[in-house]
């Protein structure tokens, strides 16, 4: 849906704009990011992050704050080490997550 709003040319220039940042934000990291607002091991709220999403929600008053966005997001992966910091070869894990597309 989002890449028919983009190649259309009757849609309006805000809608495409929209469709656009909304596209690179779910692609956004490879698909392995998340908005983060605070931190996990001490559950303090992350400065950076809410300035970067208040600067974000600004843009259609300047757009040069759409960059900000990229604060408020945090990678997401799975790294798996032994005892002698190599990576595990034969591994297995389940999860319950729908696959991406």
């Amino acid at each position: 849906m989002l890449e028919k709003s983009i190649k259309s040319k009757g849609e309006d220039p805000l809608a495409k704009l929209g469709a656009m940042i909304a596209t690179g934000l779910l692609n956004s990291g490879g698909m392995n990011s998340q908005f983060s607002f605070t931190s996990v091991k001490t559950d303090k709220t992350i400065k950076p992050s809410v300035v970067g999403i208040v600067m974000f929600l600004q843009l259609y008053y300047w757009y040069p704050y759409i960059p900000f966005i990229g604060l408020c997001l945090k990678p997401q992966c799975l790294i798996v080490l032994d005892d002698l910091l190599e990576v595990k070869q034969n591994l297995s894990f389940i999860c319950s997550c729908k696959p991406s597309k």
